[in-house]
């Protein structure tokens, strides 16, 4: 366990909130153990990919082909031998 770095006092208000103060992330998740403690693990969220318009309209297109049965014919993957492992990484 790490150490404590800012130990306060803290008050919960009316509706049960409390707020930190110099909070070191945005997000975080918390645990209410049955004895009343509360523990805060920092949540870090990911943030959201976006894709080009330019990409988004060929995979549309892309997929309307293939719903008419416009499509290349299969392709044969070469097998990957079981020696070569640095090839899987």
């Amino acid at each position: 366990m790490s150490a404590t770095t800012n130990p306060s006092v803290v008050h919960a208000d009316s509706q049960g909130r409390i707020v930190l103060q110099n909070a070191m992330y945005d997000c975080y998740i918390v645990k209410v153990q049955k004895d009343g403690t509360i523990s805060l693990t920092p949540n870090v969220n990911a943030k959201s990919f976006r894709i080009s318009k330019k990409a988004y309209d060929m995979i549309e297109s892309s997929m309307t082909n293939l719903k008419k049965g416009l499509v290349s014919e299969p392709i044969t993957v070469p097998h990957i031998e079981d020696d070569d492992e640095d090839l899987r990484d």
